[in-house]
């Protein structure tokens, strides 16, 4: 029997319980692929609504990760990239660990630069550089974090102020997306997008990060037969997580729905006779 208000079949709904750990193909710590023994198939006549109804992670995210920790600097003798060790960082530690980087010999050598500092004011919440002669910072994949976003490459002189302020509090929101149900929903891009959920990462690093459908939201899923789940977590700015040997579960809820046939409202339309002939001959030919 129907196990829902959502539900109007005779077939009953179901709970898809999922950990990460036990993914059947694990493609990133936050890709995960689950493929079961038995299908969920759906009957000709139905849809299926799918929907998240619990999530829990523990929060043991960095606000640099691997993959986003790289910084170029090019002055008067060419370029270096300097590395971030993946962990998290505030604004002092950012600060120690760049100048730490751009002390080295060879990042002087590669660049002719003979110093590079950086500084922090703690009123304005912004990063300086400065250096014995001109530089421009020519890529950043973290830019972000230390306010440097939409300004790359900056212009060459010996000393910068970043723009933004730095941003070193980690991501706010989680995004749980299923890559093969179907689903579309749009992102801040106005591109169709797999996003089933949007969480609100609300404790700190160590803590656990948990998320109760607060309301119903379940969307139609375009498939008849389902033997397979492909989650991804991502971030604001779409990046898979790294969760550091962290992991994740989550419950998918499904329930069947008949399907309806589609209401034509004739005086909305401007050429209203014109689709009643339409409909009329679709009807006969059926």
């Amino acid at each position: 029997m129907p196990n829902s208000t959502l539900n109007d079949t005779n077939k009953s709904g179901l709970n898809v319980y999922l950990q990460s750990d036990n993914a059947s193909i694990t493609q990133g710590d936050s890709n995960k692929i689950f493929n079961f023994q038995d299908f969920i198939s759906v009957p000709p006549d139905q849809n299926i609504l799918v929907g998240l109804t619990n999530f829990e992670m523990a929060n043991t995210l960095y606000n640099i990760n691997s993959g986003f920790n790289t910084l170029t600097i090019s002055s008067t003798s060419g370029s270096h990239q300097i590395t971030l060790t993946p962990k998290n960082y505030n604004a002092t530690q950012m600060k120690d660990e760049l100048n730490s980087k751009f002390s080295g010999a060879s990042f002087l050598s590669d660049t002719g630069l003979s110093s590079l500092v950086v500084s922090f004011d703690d009123q304005s919440f912004k990063y300086t550089f400065t250096g014995n002669t001109n530089f421009s910072i020519t890529e950043c994949s973290f830019d972000m974090e230390i306010g440097l976003e939409n300004q790359l490459p900056t212009s060459s002189s010996s000393s910068y102020v970043c723009v933004d302020t730095i941003l070193l509090g980690g991501i706010s929101s989680i995004y749980v997306g299923i890559k093969n149900l179907g689903i579309n929903n749009l992102d801040s891009r106005g591109a169709v997008d797999n996003t089933i959920a949007k969480i609100n990462v609300k404790s700190g690093l160590g803590g656990y990060i948990f998320y109760d459908e607060p309301e119903n939201h379940y969307f139609i899923c375009n498939r008849r037969e389902i033997n397979s789940l492909h989650i991804v977590l991502t971030d604001d700015r779409d990046r898979e997580l790294v969760l550091n040997g962290g992991q994740f579960s989550l419950t998918l809820s499904f329930h069947y729905v008949y399907k309806r046939n589609q209401k034509i409202l004739h005086q909305y339309y401007l050429k209203k006779d014109d689709l009643i002939v339409e409909n009329d001959k679709n009807n006969k030919e059926k």
